[in-house]
């Protein structure tokens, strides 16, 4: 009963490192990714948006 004891006090501690270390470490990789995700479509928008325009002004 004493070991069983134990590893309920030792998991307890590990699930509140775990919960202290990855919640913010995904809380701060999330927002990056996003933004990475919505600059490069914005770059390559942009970058459409400039051949449509060379497109046009060739005509």
């Amino acid at each position: 009963m004493e070991l069983i004891k134990e590893v309920v006090v030792v998991n307890p501690g590990w699930y509140d490192f775990l919960i202290d270390f990855f919640v913010p470490l995904l809380i701060g990789i999330v927002p990056v990714t996003i933004a990475l995700i919505t600059l490069k479509k914005n770059q390559e928008f942009q970058a459409k948006e400039r051949e449509v325009s060379t497109t046009i002004e060739e005509r």
